[in-house]
């Protein structure tokens, strides 16, 4: 699969790396409006520098079959939309937009244009999160009636100074919750409804918005969900995923580093195996997004679907702006009181 890929960022840039080391998959272009990104591309690339062009109106011919769109979030809107309708089966970086305006009428110009669309919500497709989603959808803790997240990573010299993060509104929550919000669909198969959040500044860490959270969400079922999320811990950390700990009525889950075990009510802990598969992680992603062409199916991270994580992560931000509970969906229509999204 040939790619056009729009944005050669710091984390673009990690996707190169990938096209470059994964089979199937070539990098044939690349639009940056950046010189410097740019120059990077021509140069460490090899990419013949009429393919390296800073606007899509300067790009020849191709040959390719998809776009990637690696840009910063506030732009994925117009860059997705410009992919899409210039014919392209479209993935995008999470996340697929910064509004819910926004990623509705992505969503509705794919289908317009006949396109796929995807958001690559790379923890979904690892190894370790299909096995307690298999264990779970298997039944061995029976029915999900609550969850516990615990997520701290010091992250206050990840980036580079001056990247976008530190000066984000909601960097935990936009950029890094949205994971988890989109693990919390997936291994459990239920729907949020509300949330009730807030958050905080960490006054010795270089983000300008409050790189950590805390918040309460309520799922279809009935099920409740504790999320804990740190950006800028003095404590110790836990690995990207987060510790996870799924109640339920006949046992319990547990997910911690690359350890997942059930422990049923009756009977000791059981560790739960690899459920294997061919491709990790954002390998995953473009295995998945592949097949989903070839087949004629949307997969399985599409804007459609991408829509309820987006929707529960920007409801989030509203609880903690608003200082409330906001209810979503269908949840919302005898929610009057409340704000809704």
């Amino acid at each position: 699969m040939r790619w056009i890929q729009a944005g050669a960022g710091r984390w673009g840039r990690d996707w190169t790396r990938l096209f470059d080391g994964t089979a199937g998959h070539e990098l044939v272009a690349v639009v940056d409006p950046s010189p410097e990104a740019r120059a990077w591309a021509t140069g460490t690339l090899g990419l013949d520098p009429a393919m390296v062009v800073g606007e899509w109106a300067a790009l020849p011919g191709t040959g390719a079959d998809a776009v990637l769109v690696t840009t910063p979030p506030a732009t994925h809107h117009e860059v997705a939309a410009t992919a899409l309708r210039a014919g392209f089966p479209t993935l995008v970086e999470k996340p697929l937009a910064t509004t819910m305006e926004d990623a509705s009428s992505l969503v509705s110009l794919a289908r317009e244009m006949g396109q796929p669309l995807m958001v690559s919500q790379n923890y979904r497709y690892t190894k370790l999160a299909r096995a307690p989603r298999a264990a779970i959808a298997a039944g061995l803790i029976g029915t999900v009636l609550a969850a516990r997240i615990d997520f701290r990573r010091d992250t206050r010299t990840l980036f580079p100074s001056g990247e976008f993060r530190y000066t984000m509104d909601h960097p935990l929550v936009l950029d890094m919750a949205i994971h988890h919000f989109d693990l919390i669909r997936a291994l459990t198969g239920d729907e949020p409804e509300s949330v009730m959040a807030r958050s905080w500044r960490v006054p010795d860490s270089p983000y300008a918005g409050d790189p950590a959270c805390a918040a309460l969400v309520g799922l279809g079922s009935g099920a409740t969900v504790i999320y804990n999320g740190d950006w800028a811990t003095h404590g110790p950390e836990t690995g990207w995923n987060g510790d996870w700990e799924i109640l339920g009525s006949d046992g319990r889950l547990t997910w911690r580093d690359d350890q997942i075990h059930v422990h049923r009510w009756l009977g000791g802990p059981v560790l739960v195996p690899d459920p294997g598969g061919p491709a990790d992680g954002r390998e995953g992603v473009l295995a998945e997004f592949a097949a989903a062409l070839s087949e004629g199916r949307q997969p399985e991270t599409s804007g459609t679907d991408n829509l309820k994580s987006l929707a529960l992560t920007l409801a989030c931000v509203q609880s903690i702006e608003r200082e409330e509970m906001v209810w979503m969906g269908a949840a919302a229509d005898d929610k009057s009181p409340q704000r809704t999204v």
